[in-house]
């Protein structure tokens, strides 16, 4: 945020700015605060946060790029793995969440 001279609050400050009717009950109905959720959502992503934060995040948090790139593998071999199950699962007639 601070390279590009963004508040770190303001896409949850806007994010609630959006849903204030939901809340005062100008809109009710669960489809329609759904809506309202989706329009917001949408707009913060789009204007207000960019695609690569979750990498900025860990750039700045782990100590030296070789933990990054560990990070990287790990977490592609952990994906991997997991859709890999969920395809064996798919094909057996289970799924994840049944026992």
């Amino acid at each position: 945020c601070a390279r590009y001279g963004r508040e770190a609050d303001l896409p949850i400050s806007l994010f609630k700015t959006a849903l204030n009717d939901a809340v005062t009950g100008k809109v009710t109905g669960a489809e329609a605060v759904l809506d309202l959720r989706l329009k917001a959502f949408s707009d913060i992503t789009a204007h207000h946060v960019t695609e690569n934060i979750f990498s900025q995040f860990m750039y700045k948090t782990l100590p030296t790029g070789s933990h990054l790139w560990t990070f990287k593998r790990q977490l592609c071999q952990q994906l991997a793995l997991s859709c890999f199950v969920s395809a064996l699962l798919r094909i057996g007639g289970g799924a994840p969440a049944e026992n």
